[in-house]
């Protein structure tokens, strides 16, 4: 058996009593029932600023009065007496030096001996008040913030959702804390989520992600921040992610790149038409010539006329191009769209399936624009053939406009650049098959069409596109599947009288004129040479921009008209036309360009300065001349 010296004995308890980090005070009961003090540790003087030795031998009701008014001395009376024990937490003791809150614990060490622990606990509270008030402040933040904010495990389950989640998914907390998120989350953006969140694993242990969710409202594009939470050992223990709704703002930045897409065909398309129009010219010059030498042999004649017929035809479709690209334009009236909308009805009542009736509703308010009407006719005339096929086995087709005041907030919303103010809705209905999103997203692209081959050309709508953006208007398109398709222009409005149309001066027979063709292209230049010179005119050929600078310095006063062409590749057009206006300031100019006169707008707001559309026959070449010099001409 070990001796109690080399265990320690009761000096180890000693060493254990004197050591504590707790406050100890040793109590005993005598036969009168008094309690008194035995013995008081170190640790208890630090926290009480009274020795121990003060205390031995002295009665607890007097070395601490206020015991005996909390009925806390008999307690520790009947503990000593009878055994047990008990605890009190945060009790607050201002007694005989001692001031603080403690946590006090009480039990039997032997019959009629009672010990008595305490730890002063007021640092500890004030951290717990102050913990306590942090996490009320960012609680506070987090349920009153429109950001969504949740946590969730490496499993994917929610562990927090924010009150502001529970809004947008219709869902409460107790609904989703222990789901996973993943189920939410559409079916094509689930896989680019889960790779998105693999860089949480590795530092900075951070990820974004764009997806779409099934909230309450539907399907809502959400982009999320997400932060890693990590252990003491550094590996990944939850994950944090902040979330907005971004719905909107996608669709702006769509709309945004569809304009841009359009403007790139838009060029791409007004290119094209402006070389094929220049073969055009060729094409036409020719069959024109043609059609007089061969006058007097009706079956070649009759081949000469298709040439020409498909020539012109071909010059429409290069029009519709040039009106997508918005490089053409045209007269400019005020137009009233309540009339051509009656006039566009009458002529479907007139020509379509008699199963698809006709509507035309408008407001009696003036519904006035300015623009070319013919343009607008071809307009709202494409848009209504557009939904009469839309509805093969017959429905409801209506046309309407109405006066409207466009607000900041309506013109962004609309795919074009559209200024606040007054405008005319012209809206074009129908209750036939209806678009797909997909469809929608290419509808004003020149030849996308969603009818069978050989059924539509595709630049029906995208000359609509190129006539409303020359406006400074906008489109609105609301269509779903087997629920019918609603196009709306918002065409700016005005009250101003229509403008002064100008009467056509008609070709007839004059003078020979000497006249200074500037073309780079041959096809055209040797054309319209042959043209003018069957006429009777004389063609002065220049092959570009500097040659017929220097042949019109030596040949100024002999020159009667000038024909130049805008795009020629040694010196532009604008550059010619000042520096024949320097030699020359009076001299008659036929500006002829495969674009339109978008192109030389400024240009015509000179004096004697006319626009001829390549191609042209010769009868409108005749009229120009007659136009640009003031007096008949042949061609």
């Amino acid at each position: 058996m070990r001796d109690p010296e080399e265990s320690g004995g009761p000096d180890r308890f000693r060493r254990i009593f004197e050591s504590a980090t707790l406050g100890i005070h040793l109590y005993q009961l005598r036969v009168d029932g008094t309690l008194v003090i035995t013995a008081a540790n170190p640790a208890s003087a630090r926290m009480s600023g009274i020795e121990p030795g003060s205390l031995a031998g002295r009665p607890v009701a007097e070395a601490f009065p206020s015991l005996a008014g909390t009925g806390h001395l008999a307690r520790l009376c009947e503990v000593a007496a009878s055994g047990g024990g008990f605890r009190l937490d945060a009790v607050p003791w201002e007694d005989a030096g001692v001031s603080g809150i403690f946590d006090i614990h009480a039990f039997q060490v032997a019959p009629g001996e009672v010990a008595v622990t305490f730890a002063e606990i007021s640092e500890r509270l004030r951290a717990a008040e102050a913990l306590r008030a942090s996490e009320e402040k960012y609680r506070l933040l987090v349920e009153n913030q429109t950001d969504l904010v949740v946590k969730v495990d490496l499993e994917g389950r929610f562990l927090f959702v924010s009150p502001s989640y529970c809004r947008l998914f219709g869902k409460s907390e107790a609904e989703l804390v222990g789901k996973t998120f993943m189920p939410l989350v559409h079916e094509e953006d689930r896989a680019p989520t889960a790779k998105a969140m693999e860089a949480l694993f590795v530092p900075p242990h951070a990820a974004y992600v764009e997806q779409r969710a099934l909230t309450a409202q539907g399907w809502r594009w959400l982009a999320w921040a997400d932060t890693a939470i990590l252990d003491a050992e550094g590996r990944v223990a939850e994950i944090v992610g902040v979330g907005r709704d971004i719905t909107e703002l996608r669709g702006t930045q769509d709309r945004l790149k569809q304009g841009e897409k359009l403007e790139a065909i838009g060029r791409l398309a007004g290119g094209v038409a402006h070389d094929f129009n220049n073969q055009l010219t060729g094409i036409l010059s020719g069959a024109e010539l043609l059609r007089e030498e061969l006058s007097g042999t009706p079956a070649l004649l009759s081949v000469v006329e298709s040439i020409r017929d498909s020539a012109l035809r071909s010059a429409r479709l290069t029009r519709q191009l040039l009106a997508f690209a918005r490089k053409d334009t045209r007269r400019v009236v005020a137009v009233d769209l309540r009339r051509t909308l009656e006039d566009v009805a009458a002529l479907l009542r007139r020509s379509i399936d008699k199963r698809i009736a006709v509507a035309c509703k408008a407001d009696a308010v003036p519904a006035t624009i300015r623009g070319d009407p013919d343009r607008l006719h071809a307009a709202i005339l494409n848009l209504a053939l557009n939904a009469r096929d839309a509805m093969p086995g017959g429905g409801s087709l209506t046309l309407a406009a109405e006066f409207v005041h466009l607000d900041e907030a309506r013109c962004a919303a609309l795919p074009f650049d559209v200024a606040p103010g007054p405008h005319v809705a012209v809206r074009v209905s129908d209750t036939g098959t209806g678009l797909s999103p997909a469809a929608r997203a290419h509808l004003f692209e020149p030849f996308f069409t969603t009818k069978g081959p050989g059924k539509g050309s595709g630049l029906g709508l995208a000359e609509v596109y190129g006539t409303v953006q020359a406006l400074h208007g906008g489109i609105s398109v609301e269509s779903e599947p087997e629920k019918g398709t609603s196009v709306t222009l918002f065409l700016p409005a005005v009250t101003a009288e229509a403008l002064p149309e100008g009467d056509a001066v008609p070709p007839a027979p004059g003078r020979r004129l000497r006249v200074l063709v500037a073309d780079d292209e041959p096809n055209v230049r040797r054309s319209l040479a042959i043209l003018l010179r069957s006429a009777g005119h004389t063609a002065v050929e220049c092959a570009g921009g500097r040659e017929a600078v220097e042949r019109f310095a030596r040949d100024a006063k002999e020159i009667d008209v000038v024909v130049l062409d805008m795009m020629m590749p040694d010196l532009g057009g604008r550059e010619v036309f000042a520096r024949l206006r320097a030699t020359r300031p009076d001299i008659p100019v036929v500006v002829s360009s495969g674009f339109g006169a978008g192109e030389i707008e400024p240009l015509l707001q000179e004096g004697s300065v006319h626009f001829l559309q390549k191609p042209y026959t010769s009868e409108q070449l005749a009229r120009m001349l007659s136009a640009a010099t003031g007096r008949p001409s042949e061609a």
